[in-house]
């Protein structure tokens, strides 16, 4: 949760996000699987693609595993994107 919104505030998107929500981690053995919904308004292609990158950085043990975008209503050439996201950690 909060690596997701530090990485969204490196790229200049913590003010457009619409939510983040996390969800109930589910436990396999050692480990824990804790995964995250997060909706964005109104931003452009190269700040989500800005974002992705830094979420998928290998670095991270973190994956999109699902992605949503729709044209924003009001700005042409913006998009909303809702995405979840899932970590590993031990339990």
């Amino acid at each position: 949760f909060s690596l997701l919104e530090g990485l969204a505030g490196q790229v200049g998107l913590k003010d457009r996000i619409k939510y983040i929500k996390p969800s109930t981690s589910k436990t396999k053995g050692k480990f824990k699987i804790a995964s995250v919904e997060m909706q964005f308004e109104g931003i452009n292609m190269t700040e989500l693609f800005d974002f992705l990158y830094r979420v998928e950085d290998p670095k991270n043990i973190i994956r999109i595993i699902r992605i949503s975008i729709k044209k924003h209503k009001e700005k042409s050439g913006y998009v909303d994107a809702t995405m979840q996201a899932l970590t590993v950690q031990s339990a």
